[in-house]
């Protein structure tokens, strides 16, 4: 799947704390708020982003969830546009 970056306006979060933070979820298990907030902490990455590294456990929780949720409706739409190319396709 190709993430489409096109997420909501965020003094706090970029594309890159963004990846990392879907990354570490992943890793470390949705709803694991804590150890994902301690995992950015260590990060090398984000040694010089204070912003990032000073979001407490719910503001990553609802930025993971809204990135979720734009995966969720990237996916839906490219397999809309599939089936519908496979349509036209079966048309012709």
């Amino acid at each position: 799947m190709v993430l489409v970056y096109a997420t909501q306006k965020s003094k706090f979060f970029c594309k890159e704390s963004d990846i990392i933070l879907l990354c570490l979820t992943n890793k470390l298990g949705y709803g694991n708020w804590s150890a994902i907030k301690r995992a950015i902490r260590r990060e090398p990455r984000c040694r010089f982003d204070h912003l990032f590294i000073s979001r407490n456990e719910e503001e990553l929780k609802k930025r993971v969830i809204y990135l979720v949720q734009s995966l969720e409706r990237e996916e839906k739409d490219a397999e809309e546009n599939r089936k519908k190319a496979l349509a036209r396709a079966s048309e012709v």
